[in-house]
């Protein structure tokens, strides 16, 4: 099992990773929009702490185990075959 310290290190390094907010909990660093994409029309992800919503980087964990982490609009994974999506997606823990 990787520490978090030996994953933060590179991740700032490449500029993923800015300055800390708080225990495990990041800035986005200055080359974060080249490292991730965003796709749809017109996104816009406000990148500066402000009093509202804005992009941060946390870290949980370690775990035992992988977990699933999902949102709401988080989409099905599809059969590489048919395409058809696996409908218990949203069943799972």
């Amino acid at each position: 099992m990787i520490a978090l310290d030996e994953l933060k290190t590179p991740l700032q390094r490449i500029g993923f990773l800015g300055p800390i907010l708080s225990e495990n909990a990041y800035q986005v660093g200055e080359n974060f929009l080249q490292l991730i994409a965003f796709t749809g029309c017109a996104v816009q992800i406000p990148l500066e702490p402000t009093a509202g919503p804005f992009c941060q980087i946390r870290f949980l964990g370690p775990f035992d185990s992988p977990r699933l982490l999902r949102g709401r609009n988080s989409r099905p994974p599809r059969c590489p075959q048919c395409r058809s999506p696996y409908r218990a997606f949203s069943h799972l823990p």
